[in-house]
């Protein structure tokens, strides 16, 4: 095949990222914007050794749970890729998705994989988002996502993802010519919402926001410093902070550990889970200030927090107490885990692991080094983080074999 060649696939199988795979004599091709059980004719846009890349032309037979996308620049923006499908039949292929990768990244076929929970809202859930501006060639600023080449942007008047203060606040930013004018070729705007401060912004060039946010969750009111980590969709992190309780409360720890805890939700979860010793930790310093704020807020004191880099404090932490009776939570960024810290899990062996995971690709990859060195997959699920997106957000217990 050549680039620019028109073929006609039919789509068989969904794959990670948001596309879909279809063959063509024996050849695999990612067509984006199609769904599995599609005949299309597609436009070649790119050859490897063993695959191809392909850009929708034509639907020729639609799948059943094909629908029209709620934003018209679906097709366009990056941040979208399942808007094309009914809301379910996205959680059940995320579903397919994260088993499929624990089978084939992590060694580990026929996980049991429990009540997958869907988003309360599939739209208008996100509390924030940044936009990045771009001067285009007649001097006009251009304030959106980044494309698919992740340096031009699209130009977005408004996201249906975001809730509606923020895509307020976003239409009055756009209007406010003198403000749009000054922010630089390649700054960013962010938007923040919560139900206590409702809808802020600050720009890139402004510095970073020092401002301290309260997010409303089924602890409690929490500090939060606008630029930590918190999640972005605060109906469901409530879902996900419930399976995180119960599941501590089921296994009954004297110890929990929640490594890259950032304001340290899952800590203090622990704690009112009725733990007697929970300790957090994170490499944001501002978030681990919080953290110790939140703990004295709910009169948690048998949550503590350290800061520092999780792979220079694991040993310690783990070697002042009983491994036997440790549940470590892992919730690290979407690059997964250091290969130090699954050595000293390994080494350490805490009884058992809570994985928490926005990117089931590099989770895969740190589980099969668990599963190869003592630890098995108990069960796993899905709570929708990120509808209408590539993302999702899943929550793995495994246990180590040596210890049942």
């Amino acid at each position: 095949m050549n680039k620019e060649q028109i073929i006609e696939l039919k789509i068989e199988s969904p794959a990670y990222g948001g596309r879909s795979i279809g063959r063509l004599d024996g050849f695999v091709y990612f067509v984006n914007n199609t769904l599995p059980g599609e005949t299309v004719r597609a436009r070649v846009t790119k050859i490897r050794k063993n695959s191809g890349e392909a850009d929708l032309e034509e639907i020729l037979e639609k799948a059943p749970s094909r629908i029209t996308p709620a934003c018209g620049l679906a097709t366009l923006c990056e941040g979208c890729c399942y808007q094309h499908m009914e809301y379910q039949a996205e959680v059940a292929l995320k579903q397919e998705l994260l088993l499929n990768l624990l089978e084939r990244m992590g060694g580990c076929p026929n996980v049991n994989c429990i009540e997958t929970f869907p988003s309360p809202s599939p739209l208008e859930y996100r509390n924030k988002i940044t936009m990045h501006a771009e001067h285009d060639e007649t001097g006009n600023v251009l304030l959106g996502y980044f494309g698919r080449d992740n340096q031009s942007v699209l130009d977005v008047p408004h996201c249906p993802l975001a809730v509606t203060p923020l895509n307020d606040l976003l239409h009055e930013t756009r209007n406010n010519k003198s403000l749009i004018s000054s922010c630089p070729h390649g700054s960013s705007v962010t938007f923040r919402w919560t139900k206590h401060d409702g809808a802020i912004r600050w720009t890139s060039t402004d510095g970073p926001c020092i401002q301290n946010l309260t997010e409303t969750t089924i602890l409690g009111d929490l500090t939060v410093p606008a630029e930590s980590f918190f999640q972005v969709n605060t109906q469901a992190a409530n879902i996900l902070i419930d399976c995180v309780c119960k599941l501590v409360k089921m296994l009954a720890p004297e110890t929990v550990i929640d490594l890259y805890c950032g304001t340290g939700i899952f800590a203090l979860a622990a704690g009112m889970a009725g733990v007697n010793s929970v300790l957090g930790t994170d490499s944001d310093e501002t978030a681990i200030e919080a953290a110790q704020r939140n703990a004295c807020l709910l009169n948690l004191a048998n949550v503590k927090f350290r800061s520092g880099l999780v792979s220079d404090l694991l040993t310690d932490i783990l070697s002042a107490g009983d491994a036997a009776k440790t549940t470590v939570i892992l919730d690290p960024a979407r690059k997964g885990l250091e290969k130090s810290v699954i050595n000293i899990l390994i080494d350490r062996q805490p009884a058992n692991i809570i994985y928490i995971s926005c990117a089931p690709d590099t989770m895969a990859r740190d589980i099969k080094l668990l599963t190869t060195n003592g630890y098995e997959i108990i069960n796993t699920r899905i709570i929708d983080m990120f509808p209408r997106t590539q993302y999702f957000e899943s929550v793995t217990h495994l246990t180590c074999s040596f210890s049942l």
